[in-house]
This record gives C-alpha cells, sequence and structure tokens, in this order.
C-alpha cells in the first residue's frame, strides 16, 4: 500500500485485466447519508456532465464520450471502485498514468483524459473522458456507489 494525493492507495492488478492500477483503498473515505443524495448525469447528446447534490446542479461540464462503433450505453449505473491512476492501452491507443478514475459500467469509468482537449466531441472507446481538472474535482467529490445516469 502507498499513500498518494492524501488518500491510501494499494497498486497492482485489482481486477485481473491484466492492467496494473492503482486503486483507492476501501476506507479511505467514509460515505455519510448525505452521498446518497448525490447523482452524476451523462447527456450525451450535450456531452455533457452534470453533477448533483440535494436534487441541485453543483457542476456541469463538457465530456467526450464514445466514438461511433464504440458507443457509451445508456443506462443507470452506480460508480463502483475509484482508480487513482490507471493505465489505457490498446492496439490504437497507449495512456499510462490516466489520473482520477471511476468505474461504473464493466469496462466503462469516468476518467480524466490528458491525450486531448476537445471535450464536447466524441472521442473515446466507450468510457467518459473528462478534463484532469474536472476529472480531480468529481473524483473527490463522488463516494463509491453514487449513481450516474447515462442518457441521450
Amino acid at each position: 500500500n502507498d499513500f498518494r494525493g492524501g488518500v491510501n492507495v494499494a497498486g497492482g492488478d485489482t481486477n485481473g485485466d491484466g492492467i496494473d492500477e492503482i486503486t483507492t483503498a476501501p476506507a479511505a473515505r467514509k460515505t455519510t447519508a448525505n452521498d446518497a443524495l448525490k447523482q452524476i448525469v451523462v447527456d450525451l447528446s450535450e456531452q455533457r456532465l452534470y453533477a448533483y447534490e440535494h436534487g441541485v446542479e453543483v457542476k456541469t461540464f463538457l465530456i467526450s464520450s464514445g466514438l461511433p462503433g464504440y458507443d457509451t450505453p445508456t443506462g443507470t449505473f452506480q460508480i463502483s471502485q475509484k482508480i487513482y491512476s490507471k493505465l489505457y492501452s490498446g492496439p490504437d491507443y497507449y495512456f499510462p498514468n490516466t489520473l482520477w478514475n471511476m468505474r461504473y459500467d464493466g469496462p466503462r469509468l469516468l476518467h480524466g483524459a490528458y491525450w486531448h482537449n476537445q471535450f464536447g466531441k466524441r472521442k473515446s472507446h466507450g468510457c467518459i473522458n473528462i478534463a484532469y481538472p474536472n476529472a480531480e474535482w468529481l473524483y473527490n467529490w463522488a463516494p463509491i456507489g453514487t449513481t450516474v445516469i447515462v442518457q441521450k
């Protein structure tokens, strides 16, 4: 275990996908009753994320969702894992040390993206790309269990 950015983290291949990750330890932040009143809504037609607390919008910003053929699925999900740093790689991309990752739908995550600045346009392989300052804010604001609604 390691201590980074004020959070206790554990390294290694934590989900069996062959990729080393740095995962926020479950005890790093206690969930409170107010956390259940937080909600993230991603509007794919607007390429925009909305963060709500007690039904009031507290922040909104542009995102980049999946390219055609890598469409970001719609539905209601929950953040199931927070990963401080993660490697994303495939046949045509390699992005090491990507920060502020929040798994919400199997292989799909909300995460920071340092490799482009075209938020508001579809750019990803199905994940939701977020500019680093917004991704850091969201990562610190939303606990595991936060509802994520992805809609068209």
